[in-house]
């Protein structure tokens, strides 16, 4: 029996290992069951080959023919991927109103999850002059960004051309895509932003599940934010006013669908974490920034081309019902994002997720039938502080961390300098734990610190700089600046002083806000 067990685990880790044997998943029983093939053809670039997927030569060509300004849309060049590749941006719409919603498609940051990028040129092709779907676009405004990562859709590589991560170089900014990102998107201001993934069915993690081993049978994941710094207005507004809608149009055309979930080992014992919670992926940053955002993960890494069409035209349906839900809700859109800039709720410093067992479903390879496993769930949507400070007036940055201040303004925070020195009540940090992790992330050993707070009087010195809470964007400095952030300038090493450095950041608390 315990050989009979091994032998189909190994020959399932060999599939997860080989490139030529991932493409040979989802065998033909299970894709005409499960994951059949839609009565749909496409005329974007990947299906102009049977073998690979759209690189940017192709997607340029496709834009100069059927996104051009003669169909109605705008091209602009966002910036340069790290080996000079253009990053192309298309914007068309909202003509009809005098205050569109403002809505961001992006699609391929990661380089193998070509499904985004295919769905969001087909979409381009419905939303043109002549389009069937043009309608959606009288009140709304809409941006596609729909290859982030040239250098990596080249390779069919998941990383940059540096081997980065680009989804996560969310506040360390020190990729050049990102900064074209994130610069476009602060210059757009986006109501609403969706982002195009795919994820991988076939894991390691599900090796000694079911009989032989389990896929995820889901056509797509949906990940909207559980971080409790971005607000609940947001963060509800995320779920009822893109999610639920989108839900049902996933119901309406035979897709399987799921919140994210991934399994984890911990301490020996598997756990799967359901949603998003860190700031580190585009979803929460996004919704830091007070936009309404989603990210889609549609199935499909290591699948190579077999069931590509099913993919695309899910990533196609989604993108439609995303405008649907901006053209039917356009006044609770404003809202949510009105009420989230307004929120001046605890910052939150630490939280714990709910534990639960719940059933998974999984596909069972070997029953090639859905099957319900029992286990442990940790709920990012579902979560507690454990750790807060009060919510502050603002921030003071000392003139010292030039590259903090940089990184703020690309993501559009608004910093006012000190011309003069100033007298002021603030908060100081006092680090009371300070160590590297031991291994890099990155490219880097993060800085993991512990901080407490004491009231005291200062003398501001001139050149600082004063980040008001009064703006837009400003929960994001909760991630950012509060000494802690998981995905913050101290932890990055944006902000590093020495041991012996006094910190180069105070908080101020409403209280005692101060005027330049």
């Amino acid at each position: 029996m315990q050989v009979r067990r091994i032998l189909p685990s190994i020959v399932l880790c060999g599939f997860l290992g080989s490139t030529s044997f991932a493409e040979a998943q989802d065998p033909k029983a299970i894709r005409e069951v499960f994951f059949p093939a839609p009565d749909t053809a496409f005329t974007t670039p990947a299906f102009a080959t049977k073998r690979d997927f759209t690189n940017s030569e192709r997607l340029f060509d496709f834009l100069d023919r059927e996104a051009s300004e003669a169909q109605g849309w705008h091209r602009d060049t966002i910036g340069f991927s790290a080996k000079g590749t253009p990053i192309i941006a298309i914007e068309r719409g909202g003509e009809a109103s005098d205050n569109p919603i403002r809505v961001m498609f992006i699609g391929g940051i990661h380089g193998d999850e070509p499904a985004g990028i295919e769905g969001l040129l087909a979409l381009s092709q419905h939303l043109g002059k002549d389009g069937d779907w043009n309608f959606l676009l009288k009140n709304a405004r809409l941006r596609i960004v729909p290859m982030v990562n040239p250098d990596g859709a080249n390779r069919l590589n998941r990383y940059a051309a540096n081997g980065r991560d680009l989804n996560r170089d969310q506040s360390k900014l020190e990729n050049a895509e990102m900064i074209a990102l994130k610069s476009d998107f602060t210059s757009f201001d986006a109501d609403v932003v969706v982002d195009f993934h795919q994820y991988r069915p076939y894991r390691a993690d599900y090796v000694d599940m079911g009989d032989f081993g389990v896929t995820s049978p889901f056509d797509v994941m949906f990940m909207y934010t559980g971080n409790l710094n971005v607000p609940e207005a947001i963060r509800n507004a995320s779920e009822s006013l893109l999610i639920d809608p989108a839900r049902v149009v996933m119901d309406r055309n035979g897709r399987r669908y799921a919140n994210y979930f991934r399994p984890s080992v911990i301490r020996g014992k598997r756990e799967f974490r359901t949603g998003a919670a860190s700031p580190r992926s585009s979803v929460t940053s996004f919704g830091l920034s007070s936009s309404l955002a989603a990210l889609m993960e549609i199935r499909g890494v290591g699948l190579g081309r077999k069931g590509f069409e099913r993919r695309v035209q899910t990533a196609l349906l989604l993108a439609k019902s995303f405008l649907e839900s901006c053209d039917k809700f356009p006044a609770e859109i404003r809202s949510a994002r009105e009420s989230g800039q307004r929120d001046t709720s605890p910052v939150v410093i630490q939280s714990q997720r709910k534990k639960t067992l719940a059933e998974i479903t999984l596909l069972d390879l070997n029953r090639k039938a859905l099957r319900t496993f029992e286990e442990e769930v940790a709920d990012s949507n579902n979560q507690t502080a454990t750790a807060t400070r009060a919510f502050p007036g603002g921030y003071v940055l000392l003139a010292s961390e030039a590259r903090a201040v940089e990184v703020l303004r690309t993501l559009g925070l608004e910093l006012n300098e000190l011309l003069s020195p100033l007298s002021a009540n603030v908060q100081r940090y006092n680090l009371v734990s300070d160590r590297l992790a031991p291994k890099p992330f990155e490219g880097f050993f993060e800085r993991i610190v512990e901080a407490e707070t004491e009231d005291t009087l200062i003398t501001i010195p001139a050149g600082s700089y004063w980040i008001a809470a009064n703006q837009p964007r400003f929960h994001l400095t909760k991630e950012l600046l509060e000494p802690e952030g998981s995905n913050g300038f101290v932890r990055y090493r944006v902000i590093d002083p020495k041991a012996d450095e006094a910190f180069p950041v105070y908080r101020i608390l409403p209280k005692d806000i101060i005027s330049p």
